[in-house]
């Protein structure tokens, strides 16, 4: 009998266990579960939500996205020759056969999907498995064949422009030799250089810059004690003295993806501002090789016109890399999927923090999921291999960051920039998309406070919304939704802080989804290249020539996956657009009975939205024609 009791006991205890770590859902309202990544050791990062029924719905909307982007890929009919060559851009980048990879990926996907229950997704050895797929896969070396050839000439980065929609007769009279010229002459490089983040980083949210203050002086100065100068000096006295750190990125190994190199160098820039013109030029890099450690600096003096042409390279790689991953995935995908989930998961569906985030709440855990298991043909093609790498990376930079470091007027102030040194006729029209999100902030702040003003009548019903109460405790803790730094939901300033990040963080995502956002500079891959495809650094006193410096940059293969990830996003259709194609006016969210004035507040959103979005085309559009694209700006986070 004690013998019995006894096994009894254990087999209870077995099924408490086995129900706390697998089958109870931290999810009490809608069973959003969550992937054991703690277990393996990522403990900094944000709780990573996953829905296989999500996950099927994306694989459809992708499969149909492949269909989408064909008129673009298709348009790249321009002939070049490229080492003895003759063929036209398609055939270059992506190569004679049609490359089914993607598609076959997808399925295989869907099918595991399929046959797969949850339970699998929240064993730490099944992910471990995911997110580190069989080396031979990605480490296959191809045939030598036309993607894997470096361009001939700076002016042959226009094979990423399609004639589709008139973006290469644009680039090609517009802006072709001014950007080629950046790898020819070494002062076009350094003049175009910061004028090219500040113009176009919206997409990757490069609010990058940082001005050199007091707080951080003396680190700097003892941390580059070597590199430092009398005239950094004057420049810090005079406030004119900035840079770009990008040393987050130093876990970041050189890689071979499919029998070649790529690289992400770990930099550091200085730069200087002109107080007369306001222009913000850098004048020395240093560059870290991540697998050696070894360390070169480059400075506009020591170092020859091409080592100094590749040393802006290897920034503008770096920039790019952190762009993509921590400037854009970081915030507005990981971040906000983990924020969703626990509304989900705690609030019911009427509450009304739940019918504000609804509309805008789907479509983000199913892609994050498919980025995650399906990494080698979703993710542009950076130095990152697996999904595990990437994750690495992500919980490196979250371990210091609480929410509110993300909201552009928090990180505009620890940045040190002040709006006075980047204005010239209009405000920040020397760095325009800190203007650009911060318009979209104001407007998303003003749509939340309508809400809150309309839904609680004061802080007191703040204070009683327990359920509330417990999404914001939840969501902080370590093992929910382990996001830091949410405030004590006690005042309806509290409340309005957390949604207006939320919703913003998804409302400037869809601006990743306009033409003029993507083309024609984003496209030049030279512009903002994904990788280095030799991890050598050169001596700055090295004679760089001009073919050296295209064998370091994208070869055709990888400008082809860089162009096939910037097509899915300007060249399908939105799911659901955030300006309804049945009229602004319509498919209000709220009971007009009980929320008539919260529709007002979505109707003034929208229309201010549309105001933004007629300006932001006037000011990026490549085409002579400057009707913003109205229906293109998703209403949720959508790839």
């Amino acid at each position: 009998m004690k013998t019995f009791l006894i096994v009894i006991g254990v087999m209870i205890a077995i099924i408490f266990v086995v129900r706390k770590l697998y089958l109870v859902p931290k999810n009490k309202q809608n069973n959003i579960y969550q992937l054991p990544l703690q277990e393996l050791g990522f403990q900094c990062m944000p709780a990573y939500p996953i829905e296989l029924k999500s996950i099927a719905e994306t694989l459809v909307n992708l499969f149909e996205r492949i269909k989408e982007i064909q008129q673009a890929k298709h348009g790249l009919i321009t002939q070049y020759t490229i080492k003895g060559v003759t063929a036209n851009a398609y055939t270059f980048v992506y190569g004679v056969k049609d490359n089914r990879n993607k598609e076959t990926s997808l399925a295989s996907l869907r099918q595991e999907i399929k046959n797969e229950t949850l339970f699998r997704f929240q064993d730490a050895d099944f992910i471990k498995e995911k997110l580190n797929p069989t080396k031979k896969i990605i480490d296959a070396i191809k045939p030598n064949t036309l993607t894997d050839l470096h361009l001939d000439s700076p002016e042959q980065f226009s094979i990423s422009w399609t004639t589709f929609g008139g973006i290469y007769d644009y680039g090609k009279q517009k802006t072709l030799k001014k950007w080629a010229n950046t790898l020819l002459d070494a002062q076009a490089a350094t003049d175009v250089f910061f004028p090219m983040i500040a113009n176009y980083g919206i997409a990757y949210n490069l609010l990058i810059l940082q001005k050199v203050l007091n707080n951080n002086y003396h680190e700097y100065v003892k941390e580059f004690k070597t590199e430092w100068t009398s005239e950094m000096d004057i420049l810090y006295n005079e406030g004119n003295l900035y840079c770009i750190d990008m040393r987050i990125l130093s876990s970041l190994e050189p890689q071979w993806i499919q029998g070649a190199e790529r690289f992400t160098p770990t930099t550091f820039t200085w730069l200087k501002r002109d107080v007369s013109t306001k222009k913000i030029t850098p004048f020395a890099i240093s560059i870290i090789d991540n697998k050696n450690k070894k360390k070169v600096l480059y400075t506009i003096n020591n170092a020859t016109s091409g080592a100094w042409i590749y040393a802006l390279q290897a920034v503008k790689v770096s920039v790019t890399v952190y762009g993509i991953w921590l400037g854009h995935v970081y915030p507005w995908h990981i971040v906000t999927a983990s924020m969703i989930m626990n509304i989900n998961n705690t609030l019911p569906n009427s509450h009304t923090i739940s019918e504000l985030v609804a509309p805008h709440a789907k479509h983000i855990i199913g892609f994050n999921n498919v980025l995650l298991f399906l990494w080698k043909d979703i993710a542009p093609p950076t130095s990152l291999k697996t999904a595990e790498e990437f994750l690495n990376l992500i919980n490196e930079y979250a371990k210091k960051r609480s929410f509110f470091d993300d909201d552009p007027k928090v990180m505009i102030k620890k940045l040190g920039l002040i709006e006075a040194d980047f204005t010239n006729n209009e405000p920040w029209d020397m760095y325009p998309i800190v203007g650009y999100t911060l318009e979209v902030w104001d407007i998303v702040e003003a749509y939340v406070e309508s809400y809150i003003d309309d839904n609680y009548k004061n802080d007191e019903a703040i204070e009683k919304d327990e359920i509330l109460q417990d999404w914001i405790k939840i969501t902080g803790k370590k093992d929910e939704g382990n996001i830091r730094g949410l405030p004590k939901m006690k005042t309806k300033k509290a409340l309005k802080s957390v949604m207006t990040s939320l919703l913003y963080r998804i409302t400037i995502h869809g601006i990743s989804r306009l033409n003029s956002t993507i083309n024609p500079a984003l496209s030049f891959v030279s512009n903002f290249p994904p990788c280095l495809q030799d991890s050598l650094l050169p001596d700055p006193s090295e004679e760089v020539g001009t073919q050296e410096i295209l064998n370091y940059l994208p070869n055709t293969g990888t400008i082809g996956e860089m162009i096939t990830f910037y097509y899915t996003l300007i060249d399908s259709a939105p799911y659901q657009p955030m300006i309804p194609v049945t009229g602004v006016d319509t498919a209000l969210f709220f009971d007009e009975e009980k929320n008539s004035n919260s529709n007002i507040g979505l109707l003034h959103f929208r229309k201010q939205m549309l105001k933004f979005m007629t300006k932001y085309t006037e000011r990026t559009s490549i085409l002579d024609m400057k009707k913003p694209q109205i229906h293109q700006w998703p209403n949720s986070v959508e790839t």
